[in-house]
Parts: C-alpha cells; structure tokens; sequence
C-alpha cells in the first residue's frame, strides 16, 4: 500500500501555510522550518528524497519533540481531503500496518533487515483509520488546522434563521442549538443542520464555535461548493463568519444567517428561572407537559430505555409516564421516547439537559408538539409529535 507513504504524490499543507507541498513528506521536512526561502525551496524539490536533502540538519530537539504531533496532523488532512487515499485506509480496517523500509528508520517504521523498529508512522495511520471509521476525523482535524481553542459546550448557542432572495423565511429551515460547538451541515439525516436540496452533499459543511475567532465556516471539498456572501469559499480553509454575513450550500436559493451566543449557559439558567416562575396553564399529565426525546439507541430493551430516562430525568421533577413507541412492522425500537412530567416545572428543566449523553449516545431533546395519536400497532405507547407539517420540495 505504497500510497499510504508519505512520500506518495498527494496535495499536503501545514497550518497557517498556503503552500501546497507535493507530499506528506514534503510538508514534514519544510515544518523544521519558519523560513519562506527554505520551504519555498522544499515545496519546489522534485521528490522526498530531495526535500530531506533541503531539510538535513534543520531539525532541532524542540522539533524532534512534536514530530510525531506534526506528521499526526498532515496525516489527518491528508485523508480527509483526498477521498480515494482515504478509501484505501478504511480497506484495511482490522489489519496492522507496518512502515517497513530498507534504509533503517527506526522510529517512523521498522528496519526491513534486523526487523527492528517503533514504527511510528504505522500506529499513527492507525490512529487516523480509527478516527476516520468512527466519524471523528473532521472534529481531529479542526483542532490541528483550524483551531485548538474550541468553546465549552455549556456556553454554545446556535442560531440560524434561512430565508429566500425574495426576504422570506423558510420556518422549517431556521433553528437553535445547544451545547454543541460544532454542527454538520448536510443532506443526511445525522446531521444537525439538515439542507435536503439535491446539490448539497450529504456532508457538505462544517459548523464550528471557537473561542477566540468565534463562529468559523469549513467547506468539505463539496462538489457545488459553500458560499459566504456569494462568494465561494476554499475547501478546508476556515473562514469566519460575521454579523450579517449570509452563507449559502450547493446551488439551494435557501440563504443562511448564523450567529454565535456566548454565554448561553447564563441564558439558559435565566430562560429556566423564567419558565419555573411562569408555569403554563397546562394541567397534569397532559401533552403541554411532555418531551421529545430524540437519538436512543434502538439496539436497547425497550424497558431498560424506559428505567433508564426516569432515572435520566429523575431531578426534573416527577416523571408521569415515559413512552418508548416501536416500529410497527419490525417491532424494533424507533430511537425516541416521549417524557410526560407532573408538573410544570418538569419540562423547562428537561430542555436544559438537551444533548447531553444518555447510554453512550446524545439525545435530542424538545417540547413535544400536539398531535393525534399513533393507531394500533405502534407498540409501547404513543405519545406527542416533535414535529410535523407537509413535506416541501427542497429548495
């Protein structure tokens, strides 16, 4: 799997460098470097071999030291920009990989001839592969090229608000989201910002909130591209995004404005106050004092789910009935749950603890909205919709 070496032909960059290095390699010896003349002159040399001959004797301890963390990086931008490497990886899911060579590196891979080696380079390809099966890649990634100062999630508040060029909103598309500094923007399901038009890739784009430079845009090498105020924005360059600026997905006529809460945690504790202080007229039981509860595994006994939300749930307030519905045909879970409460207070203290873990997973918590009952079959009880309304050509 010669393609997996950094010495093969692939586009590589070092954050904070515009450059386009020919290689892994490349990009590794010119980051012993801060000087433009030396990797200007490592970027132009023909193969590997000639850009360590540029490099040789440049390496000092303090870059010794976060080698690896270097090449760990250009690892994971390399195989998240370039698709078909990445493929490669993933095909050898289970297997150990081995940087074996004939010129006796011992610390990146193992000596062919005595069979001796730390083989660095194999464990951190392994490290990537993981990192990419498990969906975790873009998050590793961030944190080397875009930034390591990522805000707590307790202080996060998203809002989105989508309309058209004619001005008019599109109420299904505009949204809020806690706790969750980064957000996935896509045609698929799993993700939080969810843009149905047929341009938008499946994963088209990344959400992130940091600390410093506040809401940033990434773009995932999409085939129409990401727009920030008509303008097409870099794959994998972080752009931020301003008050009033408009980001736009594919070729969708939705327009998106974005903004970035800090402090929601205060925001939250003064919107609960409010709502503990100010009950709603609903009485008991009724469905103005139940939750939707998204994203439960569907592998769980039905039983174990419903313990384990009123235990879940337990400091809210008392839990009237929990319902955990089935698939009528499968008989397996759906992965949600409705959460009726005794009092009022139940339902403000349940929203606050949107997205947090539940049984390895994080759930998706809402003010479940009126809605006629499931009919027969539907197994383990109905309960009040999340959502509903006609479905609307995606536009």
């Amino acid at each position: 799997l010669a393609c997996l070496a950094p010495a093969a032909p692939a586009a590589a960059y070092l954050p904070g460098d515009e450059r386009r290095y020919p290689s892994v390699e490349h990009a590794l010896q010119a980051s012993k470097t801060s000087s433009d003349e030396t990797r200007d002159a490592v970027a132009a040399a023909a193969d590997a071999v000639a850009a360590k001959r540029i490099a040789k004797g440049l390496a000092d301890e303090a870059w010794r030291a976060k080698s690896e963390a270097i090449m760990l990086g250009l690892l994971r931008d390399r195989f998240l920009r370039d698709g078909e490497a990445r493929s490669v990886l993933l095909s050898t899911s289970g297997k150990r990989l081995l940087h074996d060579n004939d010129y006796g590196d011992r610390h990146w891979g193992v000596d062919r001839r005595s069979g001796k080696g730390s083989n660095r380079l194999g464990l951190l390809l392994e490290r990537v592969r993981g990192e990419a099966r498990e969906s975790r890649d873009v998050e590793a990634w961030l944190g080397d090229y875009a930034c390591d100062d990522v805000m707590p999630p307790d202080r996060v508040r998203w809002q989105l608000s989508a309309s058209r060029p004619d001005g008019r909103s599109v109420e299904d598309a505009s949204q809020t989201v806690d706790k969750k500094p980064l957000l996935r923007v896509g045609r698929l399901d799993m993700c939080d910002v969810v843009s149905p038009h047929p341009s938008v890739s499946r994963q088209h784009a990344i959400l992130f909130a940091a600390e410093t430079r506040g809401p940033l845009l990434v773009d995932l090498a999409t085939t129409h591209g990401t727009t920030l105020n008509g303008e097409r924005i870099k794959p994998y360059a972080p752009v931020a995004i301003k008050e009033g600026d408009v980001v736009g997905f594919g070729t969708s006529t939705r327009q998106y404005s974005i903004a970035l809460v800090t402090g929601a945690d205060r925001l939250r504790r003064e919107e609960l106050y409010d709502a503990v202080t100010q009950p709603s007229a609903a009485g008991g039981g009724g469905e103005g004092l139940t939750v939707f509860v998204g994203g439960l595994p569907r592998e769980a006994a039905a039983e174990e789910v419903r313990e384990g939300l009123k235990e879940f749930f337990k400091d809210c307030g008392g839990v009237e009935d929990v319902s955990v519905p089935k698939d009528r045909q499968s008989g397996e879970l759906r992965g949600i749950a409705f959460v009726t409460f005794r009092t009022d207070v139940g339902v403000p203290r349940a929203l606050a603890l949107d997205r947090d873990l539940f049984m390895g997973v994080e759930l998706k918590i809402k003010r479940a909205e009126a809605r006629k009952p499931p009919g027969p079959g539907a197994g383990g009880g109905g309960g009040p919709a999340a959502g509903g309304g006609r479905r609307q050509r995606p536009s």
